[in-house]
């Protein structure tokens, strides 16, 4: 009896028609669109308030310190809580957070203080989110559900990317926080339409008094972040894929931070249109890269496709140090086609890194995973990022681009070098008969 293989391009077509599914997927769409809106918008108007680069990177400073104090808490009560619940709150308290910047004058005081209350909430939100999918799909549908995470995900950065500036321009420097605010209203509908899911984990247990309270959880979170490094010791790989999205979300960030000069004084653009000549491209390679790898990659090697994202990467950040030094080429159209590149090169490391952490870590300690992620994402990036703005100013975005190609490129290399070391030990093993 012969048994027929369900192929590649079909893998993501029954995911498309799970109505739970579905509606995750949109409301991630909303919640991201306002969140990269967000971005744009805050760190345009922090650039032409100051036209400091280092101005921007203590705007990303802001958004990343709560990250250190508050993301493995909210991945403990994400696995410990009703997640749905939580997108919930998410999702309604940023949109009031953000209804309240129009009655706020524009300063760079408040901006600063305007990123911070909106990170702390963003800290309980995303490891809600990402671990929803193993509870919403089967198994074998991970990778494809990943990748519709992806094009969600992608596609509407490439989306918030390019509406953040025309927003900007028709309803103003704070009108388009009530636009992002009805975004995020948008979102907390489609979360309501979603099935809830039991907590992987028992509830918090409470104490009587406010101390009592605060010793439990300090101890908690104590056990919890020595059970995540337990797994993360026995799972090489898990800890290796942790690694490199983070690694991914770090780059992203640091270049987050020279952008707006980068288009002034190479590009000679206005900082309003980086949003449509860089930001969108490289969400636009991102979105069609994910569609390509969840339909026709589901079978080749995770590992692979990390690798050749780390090099992709490596190359577009070289290219965009030397991209003035030709005279061949339009510039905005050439860096139209590098940002197109560099998010291909950011999907290669995301979707299959994420796979494997899913695929091998359990729903109790998924969301946990997930922020201890983002506070590595947040210590690892702290000192890049105050000397990308320190070192842009003083040396030029030029030097800042080649320092952080050559590092990442060296990484490339190291981690070829491991994985064939690994396969050589592998393949001895088996020779001998020992795997």
């Amino acid at each position: 009896m012969s048994h027929k293989k369900s192929s590649p391009t079909n893998n993501l077509l029954p995911l498309l028609l799970r109505p739970q599914f579905v509606v995750f997927s949109l409301s991630v769409i909303f919640s991201q669109i306002a969140a990269n809106m967000l971005s744009i918008v805050l760190i345009v108007l922090t650039y032409n308030l100051t036209h400091s680069n280092f101005a921007v990177s203590i705007l990303v400073m802001t958004f990343l310190l709560p990250q250190v104090f508050f993301s493995f808490l909210g991945g403990i009560i994400a696995d410990a809580k009703n997640k749905r619940k939580i997108l919930l709150f998410g999702n309604i308290a940023r949109a009031l957070v953000l209804v309240l910047f129009f009655f706020v004058k524009d300063t760079l005081a408040f901006i600063y203080l305007f990123m911070l209350i909106i990170a702390v909430l963003t800290q309980f939100y995303i490891p809600a989110e990402a671990p929803l999918i193993p509870h919403l799909v089967r198994r074998q549908q991970l990778l494809a559900a990943n990748a519709i995470f992806g094009v969600c995900l992608f596609g509407s950065i490439l989306v918030g990317y390019v509406v953040a500036g025309p927003a900007m321009r028709i309803f103003g420097s704070s009108g388009v926080f009530l636009f992002m605010a009805g975004l995020f209203a948008l979102a907390f509908l489609c979360v309501q339409l979603m099935p809830d899911v039991a907590p992987s984990v028992r509830k918090l247990r409470t104490k009587k008094t406010m101390t009592a309270n605060a010793f439990h959880l300090y101890h908690l979170v104590w056990k919890e972040f020595r059970d995540v490094l337990k797994i993360l010791n026995d799972k090489k790989n898990v800890a290796s894929s942790l690694l490199f999205l983070a690694l991914s979300q770090v780059i992203i960030l640091v270049l987050a931070t020279v952008v707006p000069d980068y288009a002034q004084k190479t590009l000679h653009i206005p900082s309003e249109d980086i949003s449509l000549v860089i930001f969108a491209p490289a969400a636009l390679g991102m979105l069609l890269s994910s569609l390509l790898i969840g339909s026709r990659f589901t079978k080749n090697s995770h590992e692979k496709l990390i690798s050749v994202g780390i090099f992709l990467s490596s190359i577009v950040l070289f290219l965009f140090a030397a991209i003035d030094l030709q005279n061949y080429f339009n510039l905005v159209a050439l860096s139209i086609v590098i940002t197109f590149i560099a998010g291909i090169a950011n999907a290669c490391i995301f979707i299959p890194a994420q796979t494997i952490v899913q695929s091998h870590v359990g729903n109790k300690s998924l969301s946990k995973v997930f922020g201890l992620l983002y506070l590595a994402v947040a210590i690892l990036a702290f000192a890049p990022i105050i000397m990308t703005g320190v070192f842009a100013d003083v040396l030029g975005v030029r030097a800042v681009l080649l320092g952080i190609g050559i590092m990442l490129l060296s990484l490339g290399f190291v981690k070829f070098y491991f994985n064939r070391k690994n396969k050589t030990l592998i393949s001895a093993l088996q020779a001998k008969k020992l795997l």
